[in-house]
Parts: C-alpha cells; sequence; structure tokens
C-alpha cells in the first residue's frame, strides 16, 4: 500500500493530537503543586535518612523562599525547591546545634551599611578603569592587529 505525503501527515497529525491530549489528562493524575514538587526533591535527595528537625526546617525554609518566588512561575519553583534540596547534607548540622537554616539581617545597622557604601565609594575609580578598561583595550588591540592605524 503506497501512502501519500499528505496522508502520512494527517496520520502524524492525528497521532500527534491524541498523546497531546493522552498527555494532558495525565497532568490531572500528578500534583504539580509547589508543596508536592518540593516534596519529591526531598524524597530524590535522602530526606529519609535525615532527622524530622531537619525535614521540618527545610520544609519551612522553602514555605519562607517561596512567597518571595511565587506559586505562578513553576520553573521558578522547580529551582527553588532544587536548591533546597540540594542543601540537605548541610542542613543537618545545623539544625542538630539549634543553629537553624535561615539567615539573619541582624548585622545591617546603619553604621554597617555606612562603612560598605563608603568602602565600595573609594573602589569605584578602580572598579569603573576595570569595567571599562578592558573592552577598550580590548578594542585597540583589535584594531593594531588589523593594522588600522585611523
Amino acid at each position: 500500500m503506497k501512502i501519500t505525503k499528505q496522508q502520512l501527515k494527517q496520520i502524524i497529525k492525528e497521532e500527534l493530537s491524541e498523546i497531546m491530549s493522552s498527555a494532558a489528562s495525565l497532568d490531572d493524575f500528578y500534583d504539580t503543586s509547589p508543596s508536592r514538587i518540593m516534596a519529591d526533591k526531598l524524597a530524590a535527595g535522602g530526606i529519609a535518612s535525615h532527622p524530622e528537625g531537619t525535614r521540618s526546617e527545610l520544609a519551612q525554609l522553602f514555605q519562607s523562599l517561596l512567597g518571595t518566588v511565587g506559586e505562578k512561575n513553576a520553573k521558578e519553583v522547580v529551582a527553588l525547591a532544587d536548591t533546597v534540596a540540594a542543601i540537605i547534607e548541610g542542613s543537618s548540622e545545623n539544625v542538630s546545634k539549634k543553629l537553624g537554616l535561615e539567615e539573619g539581617i541582624e548585622a545591617f545597622t546603619h553604621e554597617n551599611l555606612m562603612v560598605v557604601f563608603n568602602v565600595l565609594k573609594k573602589m569605584a575609580p578602580m572598579l569603573g578603569m576595570l569595567a571599562i578598561g578592558t573592552p577598550l583595550l580590548m578594542a585597540i588591540e583589535k584594531r593594531l592587529s588589523k593594522g588600522d592605524n585611523g
């Protein structure tokens, strides 16, 4: 049996349409909520072998950071879950020493910020030359290597 190009395209379109509708119906069976994504990432990272305190601290960290990311952006939720899951190993020690996982901002006093600001102000000319000088020198070198004197 000989199939024309047009018939082959139609068959492929129909098969793709059927596959896409089947895949869409599978989404209904899989929970893609942020908490489910995080649970899957923690499970894959071996969270079960860590104390309960570590699990709850990581879950709290994820929930607090999720507020800044937002639940609507699926890629950001997955990236956040990956990041939190990546610190499973190091988090157990912090939790066992009752240090927690969140970094505080208590040291951000007006005086400390002024010190940082003043240092950056003093470094600005050096940083500016580095930022501007490197591309400028590259452009000059490029022209010189071409023999351009203009």
